[in-house]
């Protein structure tokens, strides 16, 4: 009987330290992803050159098409 219950005791505790990690992911995830949106979406405001050329000088768009490729591959799974 004891061993039975250690048994399930450990199997929850997995069940729930993936869950947690999931989570942990996701939202990691997700708060860095909202990040990079404020980044983006902060700017001057004004129409002078000047500002529009050191708003486009500030704002990293390199990172802009990483996961393209993700999209294409799940595009061509799906196919």
């Amino acid at each position: 009987m004891a061993a039975k219950k250690d048994n399930k005791i450990l199997i929850l505790s997995s069940i729930l330290i993936i869950v947690l990690g999931v989570t942990i992911y996701l939202l990691g995830s997700y708060y860095t992803f909202n990040r990079e949106i404020k980044t983006l979406q902060t700017t001057s405001g004004s129409t002078e050159i000047e500002n529009i050329e050191n708003d486009l000088e500030l704002t990293n768009l390199s990172n802009l098409d990483s996961e393209l490729s993700d999209i294409e591959k799940e595009l061509n799974a799906a196919y």
